[in-house]
C-alpha cells in the first residue's frame, strides 16, 4: 500500500495528534518528504514536521497508512474532507 498514492493518515506515536492529506505521489514519497521537512527544520513544507518540532516530539516515531488509495483527481478532495472532518469527530453536513 506504501506505493499507491491517495488519502493517507500519518499519526504522531507520541500524542493524539492525525495528519489527514492526499497526494498524487505514493505515500512512501510523501512521508520521505514530511520526513526531509523535519531532518531540514523547514516546518512550513510539512504540517507533521511543523508539529513534532513544535512539540519536540520524535519523527521516528510517526507512523502512517492510506485510508483511501486512488489516483489524483477530483474525488480526493472530498475524501480529505470526510476524513479530516471524521478524524476531529465533526457532524459531516453537505
Amino acid at each position: 500500500m506504501e506505493k499507491k498514492s491517495g488519502i493517507s493518515r500519518l499519526s504522531c506515536g507520541e500524542c493524539d495528534a492525525v495528519y489527514i492529506g492526499q497526494s498524487g505521489r505514493s505515500l512512501k514519497t510523501r512521508f520521505a518528504e514530511h520526513r526531509t521537512s523535519f531532518s531540514t527544520k523547514k516546518p512550513a513544507d510539512s504540517a507533521v514536521a511543523k508539529h513534532c518540532l513544535s512539540t519536540n516530539h520524535d519523527y521516528n516515531k510517526v507512523s502512517g497508512k492510506i485510508l483511501h488509495a486512488t489516483p489524483k483527481s477530483a474525488v480526493l478532495d472530498g475524501l480529505e474532507e470526510i476524513e479530516t472532518m471524521a478524524a476531529v469527530n465533526l457532524p459531516l453536513t453537505y
